[in-house]
């Protein structure tokens, strides 16, 4: 058997912007389009002016009109990139997002894990690592504790990230009674979002926007920790093959908190940490690197 060619004789592109002005320079050399998110999209949704909007639109369009083949993330990119940007599914190839299982793994116990952040003992905790912005949904996720309270009273939950809305829902916590209940930890790097995944009972993913992949909820379950998500973009596409109960029914507080109160009292049969690991696995660079070269050589 003839050894494959380790060099790829074309051209791979990762932001359409990027690609656009050389456009003209790539001959007839084959194009491969990275698609991580719809830019134009992001810009009406974020409320910029129509302008602007319609002048990403049209770069998008012209890069991914040209691509021999573009990479997405999910299913769910890839029927955006028919719908939206009217690109030939013949060109399309779904690769996940690959997580780095030897930073993220599981804790020998999570008892250990929890003293070493200083966590007191048995109490549920539930970990949110995401950007603070309206569409990362943390808005309705705290709505949310305040009825999952009452019924989980020693319930914690700690938020890693930042971003524009974190003086507004920190404010939102304090006026909602859950001072003592929601902590705000800031910029968390790879190591600290590993060791609170590893001490979590739950990793949360509230999201009410575009959601291509959700790499963080990989890197939880290859701790070994259940995750709860809302049924948007992906989310449900990556996570409903490991359990249906991973996903909840709206992005509604009151969806969020069923999903929440369901898990932690037992209600429903979550993942066992050794069925999340597994899982995980399948999503390591290796598979993912495997899979990218792939479609590469589908061209060059």
């Amino acid at each position: 058997m003839r050894a494959r060619r380790a060099s790829v004789d074309a051209v791979v592109g990762h932001f359409a912007p990027h690609v656009f002005p050389v456009l003209d320079l790539l001959g007839r050399k084959p194009l491969i389009e990275h698609f991580h998110g719809p830019w134009s999209l992001e810009a009406r949704a974020a409320g910029l002016p129509r302008p602007t909007v319609l002048f990403r639109a049209v770069q998008e369009r012209i890069v991914y009109g040209r691509a021999d083949r573009i990479i997405v993330l999910s299913q769910y990119f890839g029927d955006l990139l028919e719908s939206e940007f009217a690109v030939p599914r013949k060109r399309i190839r779904v690769v996940p997002g690959g997580a780095d299982l030897d930073r993220f793994y599981p804790a020998s116990t999570r008892a250990i894990e929890r003293r070493r952040l200083g966590i007191e003992g048995d109490r549920p905790l539930l970990v949110c690592c995401a950007r603070l912005e309206s569409q990362k949904g943390v808005a309705g996720l705290i709505d949310a504790m305040r009825t999952v309270r009452p019924i989980v009273p020693h319930v914690s939950l700690a938020v890693l990230g930042t971003g524009s809305q974190r003086t507004a829902l920190e404010k939102q916590a304090a006026d909602s009674g859950l001072r003592d209940c929601v902590r705000f930890l800031g910029h968390a790097d790879p190591a600290m979002v590993a060791a609170y995944f590893r001490a979590a009972d739950f990793t949360v993913v509230p999201s009410t926007g575009t959601e291509g992949f959700g790499l963080v909820c990989i890197e939880s379950l290859a701790c070994g920790t259940p995750v709860l998500a809302t049924p948007v973009g992906a989310l449900p596409e990556v996570l409903r093959p490991l359990s249906p109960h991973t996903i909840a029914e709206g992005t509604s507080a009151d969806a969020i908190a069923r999903s929440i109160g369901d898990a932690l009292t037992g209600r429903v049969a979550m993942p066992s940490p050794e069925a999340c690991v597994a899982y995980a696995r399948r999503f390591s660079w290796t598979s993912v690197a495997r899979s990218v070269l792939d479609v590469y050589h589908e061209v060059a």
